[in-house]
């Protein structure tokens, strides 16, 4: 089954907000951390800026900029998707090996890691907490499920298969928090009809909860912060013409999936990216076929 995954592209990275002598007046100085074509996925508190570019060979690349020049993660072979970085340093991220595998690794110390499988052929690192713990998904040993994804979480560098909910037949894990806290999404049928409908869910002390949907059939969450505040995407009752639930930003807090609304207008969809721990949301919304980002 294909769901749709999520890819931040910036291209430049606003840094060193620097407050001037007069009231209310801030200035910002943009500054290019990449190389034409590149794009920025994630900061740590260091400042150091994880990105990813495409070379003349039409390959993808990842990079991270420290402060002085961008250096280059690496590959297994083929493409390298970076995903996210940690304030330690440390990269996570997708690789596809000379025999056309996606691989999930991670970086640090100047080399790259493969992280390895559920026993199947194929992985991917979506996310990683400072203390170094690494969530994402891979294909596991059982041959009926070759094509399908199991969430992991990779702690003290065991992979552990956190599973499914109920009556779900694949998983993937996008965020874990620094309690290791995880968020994702899972289907909740193993039906192959055109409707295969996947929850996000909360995963806390070893169990997966179900957040649920605003009224349609699919939500996803991105991230979660320290508190376990989860964010995402969620189908809503409303739809466009096609009869597809209309996307609508949810906040997931104590047991409660709340409906962040859209920026108005006819056709309005919105999604949420990320929360921080002060509770401050980021995202894009679309009113009237245009596109912007949000703080909530």
């Amino acid at each position: 089954m294909s769901v749709p995954r999520h890819c931040n592209r910036l291209v430049l990275i606003a840094a060193l907000a620097l407050p001037l002598a007069a009231p209310a007046a801030t200035r910002y100085t943009v500054t290019t951390v990449g190389v034409a074509g590149s794009s920025a996925r994630d900061i740590n508190l260091s400042g150091h800026v994880l990105g990813a570019y495409t070379d003349s060979s039409g390959t993808m690349r990842g990079f991270l900029n420290t402060g002085a020049m961008p250096l280059d993660l690496g590959s297994f072979g083929g493409d390298t998707i970076p995903n996210a970085l940690n304030d330690g340093g440390m990269v996570v991220g997708t690789s596809t090996n000379r025999a056309g595998q996606e691989r999930a690794f991670s970086y640090g110390n100047g080399s790259m890691r493969d992280l390895g499988t559920l026993g199947g052929t194929y992985s991917s690192g979506y996310g990683v907490n400072h203390r170094g713990d690494i969530v994402g998904s891979a294909s596991t040993a059982n041959p009926a499920e070759q094509d399908l994804e199991r969430a992991f979480l990779m702690s003290g560098g065991v992979m552990r298969n956190i599973g499914t909910l109920p009556n779900g037949d694949m998983s993937r894990a996008l965020d874990v928090n620094n309690t290791g806290q995880v968020t994702g999404l899972s289907s909740v049928s193993s039906d192959s009809g055109p409707e295969h409908p996947y929850h996000a869910f909360l995963y806390s002390g070893e169990v997966m909860t179900d957040l649920g949907t605003l009224g349609g059939l699919y939500s996803t969450g991105y991230a979660i912060n320290d508190r376990g505040a989860v964010v995402g995407d969620a189908g809503s009752k409303e739809e466009f013409p096609s009869g597809h639930a209309i996307p609508h930003a949810f906040l997931y807090v104590n047991g409660v999936m709340s409906d962040l609304g859209t920026l108005g207008g006819k056709e309005a969809g919105s999604m949420a990216f990320d929360i921080n721990n002060l509770g401050q949301i980021v995202g894009e919304g679309s009113s009237d076929s245009v596109q912007r980002a949000f703080l909530s």
